[in-house]
Order: structure tokens, then C-alpha cells, then sequence
């Protein structure tokens, strides 16, 4: 297997020394996004509801250079400066991330990256090709509850 780095110059670069994403055997692991808008390269306005959503799409557009895209996304680090904020962040979160969100990490921290509000990284998982059907013909019930979905 071999590292694939990702970049596209539609999102900001997240700072020297790091891609925003690495690819390896099916895993994609995107560096942390702040709201930085692309063009100017500059925290976008209007608080913490914009930059997370500034943030989301700016990640989605490094996971559709990869050839993925956010149902892919297998869990989500969140970092914030005020744990007051989640309610908002959940708010735009679930625009991105409705009907089957990926797990989650939020951790709140004393200071991101140019004073962002919000940063969030994560790790992504290219679809794997259809496994052969080794079910057995008995009535065994899987215990754990689970849903699955197709990429």
C-alpha cells in the first residue's frame, strides 16, 4: 500500500508542514479545518455558526477531491473554544450530517488557530468492494443493533 497525499487548491492549506489529507489503505485522515474562507484565506464572519459551516464545506471539498464525500466519514474531532456554543455548531452539524452522523469527539479548548471558534478533523473511509456471502443457512441473529449503508 502506499501513502496518497490529497490536495486541491479550492481550500486553504491548514498551515506548513502537513497536507490536508493523507490516504492509506482505504483511510483518509483530513487535517484540522478552521472556517477559512478559500479565496481570501481569512476566518469568514459571523460567528461560530459560519465558521463551522465554512469549516464543513471546506472539508467536504478535500473528501470530493478524494473521491469520497461526507457519507464516507467515519468520526469527526471537534475541537471548540466555548462548550456553550455546541448547540449552534449542532445546528449546522446537522445540515451536514443528518440521517446517520459518524461518531464524535468535542473537546473544548483554550485557543485554535488564528482564534477560530471551532476546528474539526477526521477520518474517512473509501467504500470497500462487496465482500462474498459467507452467511450460513441458520436463524443466528446478530445481537449488536447496527445499520448499514452502501457508499
Amino acid at each position: 500500500m502506499k501513502k496518497t497525499i490529497i490536495h486541491t487548491s479550492q481550500v486553504p492549506l491548514p498551515g506548513n508542514l502537513t497536507s490536508q489529507a493523507v490516504g492509506y489503505g482505504g483511510l483518509f485522515f483530513l487535517s484540522g479545518q478552521i472556517g477559512l474562507d478559500p479565496h481570501h484565506h481569512e476566518l469568514v464572519e459571523g460567528g461560530v455558526e459560519a465558521q463551522v459551516r465554512r469549516a464543513l464545506e471546506n472539508v467536504r471539498t478535500i473528501l470530493l477531491a478524494s473521491g469520497l464525500d461526507l457519507i464516507h466519514v467515519l468520526k469527526v474531532n471537534l475541537y471548540v473554544k466555548n462548550m456553550s456554543d455546541l448547540a449552534a455548531i449542532d445546528r449546522v452539524y446537522a445540515d451536514f450530517f443528518d440521517l446517520h452522523p459518524p461518531a464524535r469527539s468535542v473537546v473544548e479548548v483554550s485557543r485554535l488557530s488564528k482564534d477560530a471558534l471551532v476546528c474539526l478533523d477526521l477520518v474517512a473511509a473509501a467504500p470497500a468492494p462487496p465482500a462474498p456471502d459467507t452467511s450460513s443457512s441458520g436463524d443466528e441473529h446478530d445481537e449488536l443493533s447496527h445499520t448499514e449503508e452502501s457508499f
